[in-house]
């Protein structure tokens, strides 16, 4: 797939014009490409800023003589291939690069991963992880699971989900999903003041349904992100009773039933300036009842925090 393609599958998937076997194109070229995964980012970031900054002027006093201009819409949705037009996007035909020719803003997004997260590749330990909810920051936790060698996305191991067990805080409660999670201290991130406007939490991972094409159950893998405040070290005392007390939350899955490779899933949410904390995690729930299906795998979990300058603001009494 070339990028003028894949760009058309993104500008389609924004104005929410994708189809299922459409969308399941543009996720596959994510998984496989790292280059795309970031202009996939940057395409939304910039489309974003663009829509905030056209909402501003839309409540503007136009200037005398100024020309005024209107973007086409369909079917009364504008579409965002117009609003990027408006923009001057232009595509390099010979290297395929992208030129953001515009007179918005300065909207340049900084991107850096989440040190505090660790052994995202699951490398450090090979074996079963510790049972039961973390801890402490650092460490993988959670129902039975193991760290296997070969196959992985990123290095020599990735996690086999190996069965659900009930969490600690509900002993008596069903347990429908296998679960690990790592509590990661956010005290020390950057791009949360000063002249930064918003920033947001990107928790990804891939996962991997190895058994044979259309083997039942289908089987919903999740990758879910939990931001609170206060101490990470008491909350095993009570989770996850917890839930409904933190500050954001991002939430993403997808369904697979086997021979489907692996699936890059990607969580989101905004972060607010009180945040401390965050818990990561991943799950892979069988969707019938009974025993859970061999060969489900997670590796390659990263958490990236993404900032933006504040965009000019002006507000008008009408």
């Amino acid at each position: 797939m070339s990028d003028v393609e894949f760009l058309e599958l993104v500008l389609r998937y924004q104005d929410g014009a994708l189809g299922s076997e459409d969308l399941a194109r543009l996720e596959r070229e994510m998984t496989l490409h790292d280059a795309r995964r970031v202009l996939f980012a940057e395409t939304l970031m910039h489309a974003a800023a663009a829509r905030e900054e056209f909402r501003h002027q839309a409540v503007r006093r136009p200037e005398p003589d100024r020309p005024r201009y209107r973007v086409l819409s369909h079917a009364g949705r504008p579409l965002l291939a117009s609003v990027m037009l408006g923009l001057g996007l232009a595509i390099g035909l010979a290297g395929g690069r992208l030129v953001w020719a515009t007179a918005l803003p300065d909207v340049s997004v900084t991107s850096e991963d989440v040190p505090a997260l660790a052994d995202g590749g699951f490398e450090v330990a090979p074996g079963a992880l510790p049972s039961g909810f973390p801890d402490r920051v650092g460490v993988w936790g959670g129902d039975a699971s193991e760290v296997v060698a070969g196959g992985g996305v990123q290095g020599r191991h990735c996690v086999r989900f190996v069965r659900p067990e009930p969490d600690a805080g509900t002993p008596h409660g069903r347990a429908i999903a296998c679960d690990l999670f790592q509590l990661v201290d956010l005290r020390s991130l950057s791009g949360r003041g000063g002249d930064r406007g918003d920033s947001v939490l990107e928790l990804s991972a891939a996962f991997l349904d190895d058994r044979l094409e259309n083997s039942p159950p289908s089987v919903t893998f999740f990758c879910q992100l939990y931001l609170f405040r206060g101490d990470p070290r008491e909350l095993h005392r009570v989770w996850p009773g917890t839930i409904g007390d933190a500050v954001a939350t991002g939430s993403a899955e997808v369904t697979t039933l086997g021979a489907g490779g692996w699936r890059r899933v990607t969580a989101r949410c905004l972060v607010p300036r009180e945040v401390e904390f965050a818990v990561a995690h991943l799950a892979a729930r069988p969707n019938l009842r009974g025993p859970m299906p061999a060969g489900l795998f997670a590796d390659d979990v990263r958490l990236v925090l993404k900032s933006q300058p504040a965009l000019p603001i002006k507000v008008l009494d009408r």
